[in-house]
């Protein structure tokens, strides 16, 4: 070799550093040992570079570390995390990490190209994504551009990128597992990741073609548990969309599989957790139909699995969550019934879970979102048992967590809803107090989120239908305050977001509900505005709605209570018209079906109060009749029916105002 030519030496140089890194690199993969020094130039010479190199291997393994410690926390905080399970998550995260660290072994000894590499593991260290998502982005560029036998490898650093954008930006996510879709459209993990990420937008179509495909793909490799994640990613989306039959159908296909898989090997933790799922998932399903008793024997399954996995790892938050989430539950389905003692009780044992976790990791927004939704939870029961100082007390701590996190993540949508939320539960409280112009504010302040949510995203059928529910807040404020006119444009605004809705979906049973209340809504402004004939015709809309949902669904609890109540409101208008036998015949159609309903569910407080309150009617018929013995009749039966509900929830002020109506009205006509 000629030392005097530069090119020469350069070019040796460059090949003894090469040498080096060659050794380094089978060095850290176990493929090689120190034996002495080798004399590429001197031993000093060796020294440095090997110090150099062990220095830059433990940096990036330190930042590795630290990088995937700290965001498999973040990306636990995500709606995919509680589908595929925060060890999964965790999982791809430290896949993503170690994609990057493996950039440095192949980076040729480029300065520059290295040097990249480190900013990137330092600054995901920190939590900071963008210098990773970079190199991510340059991998998946160089892969798609190789040969066709690359593509595997494009794809998992696309899924890569789409894992740390998830924690920054939706729609960059999406783009990414979109793209590996593309590539590698046989990872059912894949069209998950999609399925949920077009959900969080709002494109529940999109999101049910996406689960669809990850179900079909799941199904063709013949792996079962990945068949139960789509069902019930799928059965999520069709629940949404409110087709309750076919989201019932999605939850007990995977139920089936979770069942026989839990009953192969019943010490397989994480398969016991989707078996609670699907326990929770069934009884959603029991419950938006009406069906408490149903629902509340299949949260309380639930919760006995999820007790026994939180007594084996008591320190798993993740395990102590799903137990709070089941407490939750169990209180919906209480509160349902009328039982709002015990659904407190419930409630509070799901804070207390919270309140631990978010103490032991205050920055988990995961943790502080689940303590904001525990304080509005025990809001609506206080406000049920007409404690309303204390509700306000509840829905103000969460009202203050929600504001921080949407304050910390400005372009979050959930978070932001989450925020209108809050200020409309305010609203209710202060309308309940009589302080109806606080209340006008706070459902206006919820309202000009709802708008702005929409207008970033028109597309968004939950944003329109939430913006609704405001229209109608507003409107109930304005009615209270005398204001009939402007409380019927509030409510008209309202019907016609929801029948832009149900037009563009004809076959979403929420939908359709949702139209049916707007029309009762509207009935009820214009009959207080004295326009009988009118306010008829609304409830008959509603009426005709209610009877088609009914039909489709006999089973449905809750569409027959629909129902009964527009029997009812038809009935009020005929009295008021003073067609009294027409009106005593939408009485008894109304009674007929609470009855049934009653006599299926005899623990349904709410049941049993409807054929209370269609027996009060009944009698004040009979009573307007002259027929002062059928009157008496029906209202001591209806008072039985109340002195029972008090004695059960003696704290609940509805059912002690209505047993205080029957005894009034029998006192008037008693001898």
């Amino acid at each position: 070799m000629d030392l005097s030519d530069p090119e020469s030496v350069l070019l040796d140089k460059r090949q003894q550093f090469q040498r080096v890194a060659d050794y380094f690199a089978r060095l850290e993969a176990g493929q090689t040992a120190i034996r002495g020094f080798n004399p590429y130039e001197t031993p000093a010479a060796f020294a440095s570079t090997l110090e150099s190199h062990l220095f830059r291997i433990l940096r990036q393994r330190i930042d590795a570390a630290r990088a995937k410690e700290l965001l498999a926390i973040r990306v636990q905080q995500e709606p995919i995390a509680a589908v595929l399970g925060a060890e999964h998550m965790g999982e791809k995260i430290s896949a993503a990490v170690d994609a990057i660290a493996a950039e440095a072994r192949v980076s040729d000894g480029e300065a520059d190209r290295e040097a990249t590499i480190e900013l990137a593991l330092s600054s995901l260290a920190e939590g900071r994504t963008a210098e990773a998502k970079g190199v991510l982005a340059e991998i998946l560029q160089r892969k798609a551009a190789e040969s066709r036998s690359s593509a595997q490898a494009a794809a998992e650093a696309a899924r890569h990128l789409g894992t740390l954008a998830m924690l920054d930006d939706t729609l960059e996510a999406l783009a990414a597992f979109r793209r590996s879709a593309e590539l590698d459209p046989s990872d059912t993990s894949i069209w998950i990741h999609v399925a949920q990420l077009e959900w969080q937008r709002g494109d529940l179509d999109a999101a049910a073609a996406a689960a669809q495909r990850a179900k079909l793909e799941a199904e063709l490799k013949g792996v079962e548990r990945d068949v139960k994640v789509a069902n019930d990613e799928l059965g999520d989306i069709l629940f949404d969309q409110g087709d309750l039959r076919a989201a019932s159908k999605c939850y007990r296909d995977a139920f089936a599989i979770i069942e026989r898989l839990t009953k192969i090997d019943p010490g397989n933790r994480e398969w016991q957790r989707d078996l609670s799922i699907s326990y929770n998932n069934i009884g959603d399903v029991f419950r938006n139909q009406g069906n408490l008793a149903q629902a509340l024997d299949s949260y309380k399954a639930s919760l006995a699995i999820r007790e026994r996995i939180a007594k084996e790892d008591p320190g798993n938050a993740n395990g102590q969550r799903g137990l709070s989430v089941s407490h939750n539950n169990i209180g919906d389905a209480l509160r349902d019934q009328g039982k709002l003692a015990q659904a407190l009780d419930s409630y509070k044992a799901s804070l207390i879970i919270r309140e631990r976790l978010a103490q032991a990791d205050p920055a988990n927004a995961k943790w502080q979102r689940d303590l904001a939704v525990s304080h509005k939870k025990i809001g609506d029961a206080l406000r049920n048992l007409k404690d309303l100082a204390h509700a306000l007390d509840s829905y103000s701590a969460s009202l203050i967590i929600r504001e921080r996190l949407a304050q910390a993540d400005p372009g979050n949508a959930r978070r932001q809803r989450d925020l209108a939320v809050s200020h409309s539960n305010i609203g209710n409280v202060l309308r309940q107090q009589g302080r109806l112009a606080e209340a006008l504010d706070s459902y206006k302040v919820s309202l000009a989120i709802r708008q702005r949510l929409v207008q970033a995203d028109v597309r968004n059928a939950k944003w329109q239908r939430d913006l609704s529910v405001s229209h109608d807040r507003i409107g109930d404020v304005l009615q209270d305050q005398g204001n009939l006119t402007q409380a019927l444009e509030s409510y008209r605004a309202s019907l016609a977001i929801r029948e832009r809705l149900a037009q563009a979906d004809p076959g979403n049973a929420k939908w359709q509900r949702d139209l049916s209340i707007s029309h009762d809504r509207i009935g009820d402004m214009l009959r207080q505005q004295c326009n009988v004939a009118a306010a008829l015709d609304s409830y008959r809309t509603s009426l005709s709605i209610a009877e088609r949902l009914a039909a489709t669904e006999p089973q449905n609890a809750e569409w027959q209570h629909d129902l009964s109540v527009s029997h009812n409101k038809i009935g009020d208008v005929l009295k008021d018209q003073g067609n009294l036998a027409q009106a005593l015949d939408s009485y008894h159609a109304s009674l007929a079906i609470a009855q049934r309903l009653a006599d299926a569910d005899p623990g349904n407080a709410g049941w049993q109060y409807d054929v209370a309150l269609s027996l009060g009617r009944i009698g004040l018929i009979g009573a307007a009749n002259g027929d002062r013995e059928g009157a008496l009749r029906v209202w001591r039966r209806g008072l039985a029916i109340m002195q029972r509900l008090t004695a059960l929830a003696p704290d609940h002020a509805g059912f002690a105002e209505t047993k205080a109506w029957f005894e009034a009205r029998i006192a008037e006509i008693s001898d």
